[in-house]
């Protein structure tokens, strides 16, 4: 009897060992939340919007979405560009991008809540300003 106690309080001492192993590790913040349940399928939505520069779209720009997922599409002949099979219940940021054009608003947060979002857009103009006029010197005699 004495061998089954003996190999009870090893055993609890290994579980106990282990156990404060576990908790031990980390900061403690937040270490043991179990995650999210997630249905790849369910919640499916996308994000489109649109890039225009003076009014018209424009084609070709590269727009990043980060946050839960990534990804990246170019704007089509209109300017219009979507983000599908995202998922509905995360949050995301949407930023175009070039290397000779300047956007307003740099990026966008958007959250989806389950639903397809539309109107993500951005107006495009040059990096360094829109002045074409030059100044006229002129000599006085």
């Amino acid at each position: 009897m004495n061998t089954k106690i003996g190999l009870s309080q090893i055993l609890l001492y290994f579980l106990m060992l282990m156990f404060m192993m576990v908790i031990g590790c980390g900061d403690g913040a937040d270490d043991f939340k179990l995650p999210k349940y997630h249905d790849a399928d369910a919640d499916k939505c996308t994000i489109s919007g649109r890039v225009t520069y003076k009014g018209v779209g424009r084609a070709g720009i590269t727009v990043l979405l980060s946050g839960y997922s990534n990804a990246t599409v170019a704007t089509d002949e209109n300017g219009e560009y979507r983000f599908d099979d995202v998922d509905g219940d995360q949050a995301y940021v949407v930023s175009p991008s070039s290397g000779t054009l300047i956007f307003t608003p740099e990026s966008i947060g958007v959250e989806p809540d389950g639903s397809n979002v539309d109107g993500v857009d951005f107006d495009a103009m040059d990096c360094c300003g829109d002045d074409t006029s030059e100044e006229e010197e002129t000599e006085e005699i």
